[in-house]
């Protein structure tokens, strides 16, 4: 089902799916492990069917705060719960999108081979697409939000049958039981204008508690002290594939561990940066940012390697982009 805003603006899409569709799409999602992301041709399929991607994201353990999380997802300004702060959080990362010619690689060698459904692995990236905040007091409450709003939920036909529409927040919402636990999901716009997508999973909690926690949620303010933080205007190039780096550029602010060339043995420490980009980067792969420390009010953060004229590299498991620092902002 297409979900809308009140002004009738297109925000996701949300699918619910039967567990004993024989559907060649629904059969390959529930072979999905987390970690897994498939795309698939359908030859057979309608033209704006043939291709699809699915994923099951992992979830990975985040080892800073839930400010440090709230400052990672900036331009989200997503909404929290305002009962209880969250007891354990972990984050999902994203897969590279296929290009254009991989899907028409995928159409030619259903052509050739007659095969009707040809499916090819997704490439892990280090993009934040979502988070999974745990709440507990009475009962466990369990939050997830993402950046992606379009998804395949597979319940049984007694589930199905038991799916109530509803209205919270002003946005259509679904209601429904899945092994157990109560479920609430809907989609809205935060005030960024970013579409999100939430989902409220309740262990002994109520209908009427999960709309009462939806309904109460909030954007919460970053509690950390700014009057410290020094910002970097920065020019990046995202390192190619072939370069080491990643296949697809990264088109959302982030944030990544930062390497500055002049303290290459880290004696100051190995600290993360948060990357808020001016624009979508060029055809060179090239873009201006803005970059501040994302521990910027730690007392150890090496804030006078942020200086005019200083390059660095930000990295995960690899060297993703190469930079230089243009100038300091006014605070």
């Amino acid at each position: 089902m297409d979900i809308k805003s009140q002004n009738g603006d297109f925000l996701g899409k949300i699918q619910m799916q039967s567990l004993e569709s024989d559907h060649a799409v629904d059969q390959i999602i529930r072979t999905l492990r987390p970690g897994d992301g498939k795309a698939i041709y359908i030859a057979d399929a309608e033209a704006n069917n043939q291709f699809t991607q699915q994923t099951n994201y992992a979830a990975v353990e985040w080892q800073y705060s839930l400010n440090e999380l709230k400052e990672a997802m900036t331009h989200w300004q997503p909404k929290f719960p305002s009962h209880a702060e969250a007891d354990h959080i972990q984050v999902y990362y994203g897969f590279d999108n296929l290009t254009t010619d991989e899907i028409e690689a995928m159409s030619e060698e259903s052509r050739m081979t007659g095969q009707k459904v040809v499916v090819r692995d997704l490439k892990p990236n280090n993009t934040l697409v979502g988070v999974r905040l745990t709440y507990k007091g009475e009962g466990t409450c369990t939050l997830h939000i993402f950046g992606t709003t379009k998804s395949r939920i597979q319940l049984s036909e007694h589930e199905l049958s038991q799916v109530k529409n509803l209205l919270v927040r002003g946005a259509e919402a679904f209601y429904f039981s899945n092994h157990g636990a109560d479920r609430l999901i809907w989609i809205e716009a935060g005030s960024s204008g970013k579409a999100l997508q939430y989902e409220l999973i309740g262990e002994q909690m109520s209908e009427a508690a999960l709309i009462h926690i939806a309904e109460t949620m909030k954007e919460k303010k970053d509690l950390t002290d700014h009057t410290m933080k020094k910002t970097a205007v920065v020019s990046l190039y995202f390192l190619s594939e072939a370069e080491g780096g990643q296949r697809a550029v990264i088109k959302e602010d982030f944030s990544a561990p930062v390497v500055f060339d002049v303290d290459q043995d880290l004696q100051f420490g190995l600290w993360s940066a948060v990357v808020k980009l001016h624009s979508q980067p060029d055809e060179n792969r090239k873009v201006r940012a803005d970059l501040h420390y994302l521990f910027h009010n730690s007392a150890e953060v090496p804030t006078h390697l942020l200086a005019p004229g200083n390059t660095f590299s930000l990295r995960t498991n690899k060297v993703i982009a190469r930079g230089e620092i243009e100038f300091i902002k006014d605070r």
